[in-house]
């Protein structure tokens, strides 16, 4: 919300009407506190359980692919930097 306002100041500025921007204020977060309730409400169907559970699978999966990268990196760097010195028999 506040980068929306933000946003808007300079745009009131630049036209001349920044003596209004107060009303475009309140309007722009009358409107945002509107559509903002709504949409809770309507997420509100959803039980907590079904959020914890996307919630602590959305982490599950950002570690694994962390871990899944860096063991890609590490296995595409040159033997030179993994520290074998090729065959030694």
């Amino acid at each position: 919300m506040f980068a929306l306002i933000g946003g808007v100041m300079p745009f009131l500025n630049l036209s001349g009407n920044a003596f209004s921007s107060p009303e475009h204020q309140a309007e722009l977060g009358g409107s945002l506190t509107t559509w903002s309730t709504e949409f809770l409400t309507f997420l509100s169907i959803v039980p907590e359980w079904v959020w914890g559970v996307l919630i602590i699978g959305t982490f599950i999966f950002l570690l694994y692919e962390i871990k899944r990268r860096k063991n890609k990196e590490r296995n595409n760097r040159p033997d030179s930097e993994q520290g074998t010195h090729g065959n030694c028999h």
